[in-house]
């Protein structure tokens, strides 16, 4: 049985998932409660399940990127949660979580808003049943992604595009990929379901994730580390 944790952008998530599938999912998107909701959401999350915590063997959480505070209270909480009962922690990007809510056929482009002015994005095509990127996760401005997306994207394949990042930067993604499918906004934010079922599988093919690597995956340096270092935050597309 597996606890799973989604707090990596405004709208905050949590489920109870096992083999069978999704048992129960509660959602918080008041973006001012949602972090302080994660603990009270878990509660409730096992007790509409009727699972008692000792039941849960492993907590996936969404690991980034995305929100530099949501990122680390849910690592947080999904490490102590799992220290105290004893479960295993599985991390679980979240742009391949997020691209579990399309469709499996053709291109899925998960978009998130990075703020200042860029999106973090990847690609991914789908085998079997499961995710291969196509383009791996990336933080760049809207006009660069998109246009490394129109490289990628040939001829007559069908693009789906979901994602947060899409509400200030579709006219800039319409543009490069006219031919793309914007799927519908209650979609756009990555859900806890999608992380438990994801880190399922992440669990039986890679195991748990070690205690050193559960780091959160900014997608950027976070802007204070940025400015005491010196560094620039801009990435460049990269295909594989």
């Amino acid at each position: 049985m597996i606890l799973a944790i989604e707090a990596a952008t405004d709208v905050a998530s949590v489920a109870i998932v096992d083999a069978r599938g999704v048992r129960v999912e509660h959602v918080c998107d008041r973006r001012r409660d949602a972090l302080r909701w994660l603990v009270i959401g878990i509660d409730s999350a096992l007790r509409d399940a009727a699972i008692p915590a000792a039941q849960i063997d492993a907590v996936a959480v969404s690991a980034g990127p995305g929100s530099f505070t949501g990122l680390r209270v849910g690592i947080a909480t999904a490490a102590g949660w799992a220290r105290a009962g004893g479960a295993s922690v599985r991390a679980v990007p979240t742009l391949e979580a997020l691209a579990w809510r399309a469709p499996r056929v053709g291109i899925t482009v998960p978009i998130l808003d990075a703020r200042r002015g860029e999106v973090a994005f990847a690609a991914f095509v789908w085998v079997d049943g499961a995710a291969r990127r196509l383009i791996a996760e990336t933080t760049c401005p809207p006009a660069e992604a998109a246009d490394c997306l129109a490289e990628a994207v040939a001829d007559g394949e069908e693009a789906m595009l979901l994602g947060d990042g899409l509400r200030a930067y579709r006219a800039v993604f319409d543009a490069s990929l006219p031919r793309a499918r914007i799927l519908p906004d209650s979609m756009w934010t990555p859900r806890a379901a999608h992380v438990g079922r994801l880190g399922e599988r992440l669990l039986r093919t890679e195991g748990p994730t070690p205690a050193p690597a559960l780091l959160p995956g900014y997608g950027r340096v976070p802007r204070f580390r940025a400015r005491a270092n010196g560094e620039e935050s801009a990435a460049t597309p990269t295909k594989r």
